[in-house]
């Protein structure tokens, strides 16, 4: 599913918000909570926190979380 909307530059500064923001968490439960550096499950809660927030913010985002999951930069058409 394609989707253009007028909001691309607000999800590209929401996204970088995501990412930073799930990184400082997972920063503070390494230095906090003893856990161990998960990439794996880092890129899965950024790829959601990044879906959801555009789901509940961006009116004419449509795509399935199964299609963002799979190829995000399709459903806010950059590549």
């Amino acid at each position: 599913m394609l989707l253009v909307w007028e909001g691309q530059n607000k999800a590209l500064k929401g996204g970088v918000s995501v990412v930073l923001w799930v990184l400082w968490c997972h920063r503070n439960n390494i230095l906090f909570k003893q856990e161990m550096l998960d990439f794996d499950k880092v890129t899965k809660l950024i790829k959601f926190k990044a879906w959801s927030w555009l789901n509940a913010k961006v009116n004419n985002f449509k795509s399935s979380f199964f299609d963002w999951y799979v190829n995000p930069s399709i459903c806010i058409k950059i590549a």
